[in-house]
């Protein structure tokens, strides 16, 4: 069988003897869906090393025809772009799976559980290795559903509940655009293979109009899925679920999908629509970091900043710096695994997510603790020992780069020319802040958490390291989110994605910023974290310090409430309720009276009507029958059948003849 069938399908099978069978074998659930995970984690590995040292046949593929619609052949690929994220989709959702053994034990869905995870684990595999946007689309529907199962599994809890209902439905608006999309693209070229699309809008076979309109659906579809702003609420919200659930969600499948998605189709993006994704991009890195600030939900912090990195990977592609953006969506999801799992072990022993009623787990937990750091360095970018410093700078300095060389044009104005060169700077202004922004909030998160004297002494003295199952998942994702992973992988890694897709000369000349950009995300992420360290650990400075003047008092709120989004939103969503009930009003009391006041005159017509049909029309027509009828009857008396009594007849008839004649 081919490879690429088991690495897609081997989770999917497991998930289904999970589903029927787990209940029948439980001395077997908890090995049935890691082993094949396991299986498609150990294929895409191994294609993934005779990908990079050039040996075997890529892409690997497999297609078949759909229902003979029009000889159109839709299947599934592995080519340079999808083979390292295959590897890393599997191999982090192996590690989630073994980390969720410890993390699940005892729940009465514990069988359950793993099916979903696995399943979730199969949509986000065959997305990654569809070649064309049908089958694209279906493993995109089937994730939301899986988001929707997992987020919600804790069924019991109201705001679960509806933290379920709110990922459904507003990822759902970016999807609805995304079909839109799709739709429009098969129109215009016929086909819905990604390689057929790209050759047709390459070769002018597309008006720029329609592919604009294409590329903006397709981007909504990302800024849903992805949670960008304005379709970022649901995110943080959707920590009502399990931690290893989070993990999966922010590092292996349903938000990188949604870059994924932005890689894919980039080759056939016109420039205004890669305007529309840096502005996206750097704006949601920016803004989720300031929401992150003060926020006091240990899970939701890691959140909002899956937010801010997810812009940086957006911003990252819409620069053309492709492989630049997807080297930090692999090491991205290796870091916020590891701190997602840790939250997790964190919780599972304090049993709260409230960063104020922790405190000195450090002691409690010693390697959850260590290995959490290592995962919190990475996301801060401290410089050079960790993998996330590395990829983050890359797209620094092709945002610096991409400012440098925009408007370059003799022909605009010295007006249009300057208010192009200051709107250029910014994104990498806002990709600057927000990496001090990081820095800043992931180690508060920190110090709040293992540091400092505990603030709920009873949780702190029933808090324990958790067992084997969980602790080993972690190490190991704190080895890939060293500098050792990326002195490893980062160069064939970029070059085997840079092969792949569509590299700018912004990011083949990043090398003239990246100096610049790396001393500045160097000094800014250096701040933000002695900045933290100022105020929760030595306490320097006051943390309310904020909060001593109108001023920071309104920012405090304005980062603590979300920018009034929800708010915003909620009103947004009243009003249209409140328009429709005023619609049903109208209709109830407006066109239906009108209905029902013609009613009686055409129902009092209708009865005159049929009192004429029946007594006047009716009457002549059965008159006219029963005069018919009449003649008949006469006629046929006169019909004897005997000579004689026509002889009479004809008899008086010449008798009569000659009277009247006579006269």
């Amino acid at each position: 069988m081919n490879s690429l069938a088991l690495i897609i399908f081997a989770p999917l099978m497991m998930s289904l003897v999970q589903l029927f069978f787990g209940k029948r074998f439980r001395h077997l659930e908890k090995f049935t869906t890691a082993g094949g995970v396991g299986l498609a984690a150990l294929l895409s590995i191994r294609n993934l090393a005779s990908a990079l040292h050039g040996h075997g046949a890529f892409p690997l593929a497999f297609s078949f025809s759909w229902f003979g619609f029009g000889g159109l052949r839709l299947g599934f690929h592995a080519d340079n772009l999808a083979v390292p994220m295959l590897a890393m989709v599997s191999f982090v959702s192996l590690f989630v799976h073994i980390f969720s053994v410890g993390y699940m034990h005892g729940h009465p869905r514990y069988s359950r559980f793993f099916s979903y995870i696995s399943f979730f684990t199969f949509a986000m595999l065959g997305l990654v290795a569809s070649d064309n946007l049908l089958f694209f689309f279906i493993c995109w529907e089937l994730m939301g559903l899986c988001s929707y199962l997992l987020i919600g599994f804790y069924f019991e809890e109201r705001t679960a509940c509806l933290a379920a209902i709110k990922a459904f439905l507003t990822t759902r608006v970016g999807d609805v655009l995304f079909f839109i999309g799709i739709a429009a693209l098969y129109g215009a070229t016929g086909s819905l293979r990604f390689e057929e699309i790209a050759r047709a809008a390459t070769g002018g076979l597309i008006g720029q109009k329609a592919l604009l309109f294409a590329s903006l659906c397709i981007l909504a579809g990302t800024i849903g899925k992805s949670a960008q702003f304005p379709l970022h609420g649901w995110l943080p919200d959707a920590m009502e679920g399990p931690s290893p659930v989070s993990a999966l969600i922010h590092a292996a499948t349903m938000v990188a999908a949604g870059i994924f998605l932005i890689a894919r189709t980039a080759p056939f993006f016109p420039s205004a629509a890669m305007y529309a994704v840096i502005g996206v991009g750097s704006f949601t890195a920016f803004f989720a970091a300031t929401m992150a600030l003060v926020n006091r939900d240990f899970k939701k912090i890691l959140a909002f900043s899956t937010i801010s990195q997810l812009g940086y990977m957006l911003a990252g592609i819409g620069l053309g710096a492709t492989a630049a953006g997807l080297h930090h969506l692999l090491s991205h999801a290796f870091f916020k695994a590891l701190l997602f799992l840790g939250s997790g072990a964190v919780l599972h022993a304090v049993h709260t997510r409230n960063v104020d009623e922790m405190g000195g787990l450090a002691e409690k937990m010693p390697w959850t603790c260590a290995t959490m750091y290592i995962g919190a360095f990475s996301l801060a970018g401290f410089p050079f020992l960790f993998s996330g410093f590395y990829s983050k700078d890359e797209i620094i300095g092709a945002a610096l780069l991409f400012a440098a060389v925009s408007h370059r044009h003799a022909y605009l104005s010295p007006g249009i020319l300057v208010a192009g060169k200051i709107l250029s700077f910014l994104p990498f202004l806002l990709l600057l802040a927000a990496a001090g922004l990081t820095a800043f909030y992931t180690f508060r998160m920190m110090i709040l958490v293992f540091h400092g004297e505990p603030r709920d002494r009873h949780r702190w003295e029933h808090a324990h390291e958790q067992p084997p199952t969980m602790i080993v998942p972690l190490v190991v994702l704190a080895f890939f989110s060293t500098a050792a992973f990326t002195f490893a992988f980062r160069e064939p890694i970029e070059t085997f994605f840079g092969s792949g897709t569509k590299e700018s000369a912004v990011a083949a000349g990043a090398e003239v910023a990246h100096h610049f950009a790396m001393i500045a995300s160097v000094i800014v992420g250096l701040g933000g974290i002695a900045l933290a360290y100022a105020i929760y650990f030595f306490r320097k400075i006051p943390a309310d310090f904020l909060m001593r003047n109108p001023q920071g008092r309104f920012l405090y709120d304005l980062f603590f409430r979300l920018y009034w989004t929800d708010e915003i939103y909620a009103g947004i969503a009243r009003g249209a309720v409140a328009l429709a009930r005023r619609f049903g009003l109208f209709d109830r009391r407006g066109i239906d009276r009108i209905v029902d006041g013609t009613a009686p005159p055409l129902v009092s017509t209708s009865r005159f009507s049929g009192f004429i049909d029946l007594y006047v029309v009716d009457f002549f027509v059965n008159l006219t029958g029963d005069v018919t009828r009449a003649l008949g009857r006469l006629a046929r008396a006169l019909q004897t059948g005997r000579i004689q009594d026509y002889a009479l007849g004809a008899m008086i008839a010449v008798i009569l003849l000659a009277l009247w004649i006579g006269l």
